[in-house]
């Protein structure tokens, strides 16, 4: 199978997500409205309900950039200096799980590059939605 086509049969519906659950342990934790939670450097989170509100600091310019999550999404940081922090205006759920050994397992199987991918996709299409919205606001 290409990986196209192995891709697609690995995330549809979600599918991607539900795997990492069923295949390693974690842990749940409930946001309650308003709390803010700071993802750690080895966590990588995945969003089992709710929408979240991502908070990242820019270290240029030192204001924050803002993104949403939810249902399936998977959090995590790429570098030490990096920080992100969570919050929600309704209650939800994360999964937390072990980041290394994630993504250590995933490499093995030759996923990682689709769980890389899945990300990069997800950021494209907020990019293509704020480009639309900035040009209704000229």
């Amino acid at each position: 199978m290409d990986f196209l086509s192995l891709h697609e049969k690995i995330t549809e519906h979600q599918n991607l997500s539900l795997f990492l659950l069923n295949k390693f342990s974690h842990r749940k934790i409930e946001l309650k409205k308003n709390s803010e939670y700071n993802v750690l450097e080895n966590e990588f989170i995945i969003v089992l309900n709710g929408l979240l509100v991502k908070r990242n600091s820019n270290r240029i310019t030192g204001e924050y950039q803002y993104s949403f999550d939810s249902e399936g999404d998977f959090i995590f940081t790429v570098g030490e200096e990096e920080n992100y922090y969570l919050s929600n205006i309704k209650k939800c759920q994360i999964a937390v799980l072990n980041k290394e050994i994630v993504f250590d397992a995933l490499e093995k199987d030759g996923l990682l590059v689709h769980l890389f991918l899945e990300q990069y996709l997800k950021v494209e299409e907020e990019m293509q939605f704020f480009q639309l919205t900035s040009f209704e606001f000229e």
